[in-house]
């Protein structure tokens, strides 16, 4: 019981972490596709 306690607060605790990390993946995945964009405008 103790385990599942432990590894349900480290849940916890990766939450943030991860919601912050795919809102970064999301920016940089937009990033990508305007300088990809730029980039066939400029050819």
């Amino acid at each position: 019981m103790l385990a599942l306690e432990k590894s349900s607060l480290a849940l916890i605790k990766q939450t943030p972490d991860a919601e912050a990390l795919k809102e970064n993946a999301t920016k940089l995945g937009k990033e990508l596709k305007t300088l990809r964009t730029n980039l066939r405008k400029s050819t």
